[in-house]
């Protein structure tokens, strides 16, 4: 899950968090507007800045990375979503 996401980087909701500086290979599939099915891929090596972990129960721990080269691909549509 993540929190905020655009082609510069994201916030990844997860308990276990990698290290500041950690280089990762992402794959985002991004919510439709309308429909059940992604149709939109962010994809890419991205650069671990950031770590927040929570200090309550109610709150979310994960991490920030910064892009190093997303790209975007439109994913295959259904003709009933057309």
């Amino acid at each position: 899950m993540s929190r905020d996401v655009s082609v510069a980087g994201a916030f990844i909701l997860t308990p276990a968090c990698p290290p500041v500086g950690t280089t990762l290979q992402l794959e985002i599939a991004l919510p439709p507007l309308y429909g059940p099915t992604p149709t939109v891929r962010l994809k890419g090596k991205a650069r671990v800045v950031r770590i927040e972990r929570a200090a309550e129960s109610a709150a979310q721990s994960g991490f920030a990375v910064v892009s190093q080269g997303f790209t975007m691909e439109e994913l295959g549509r259904n003709k009933a979503d057309q």
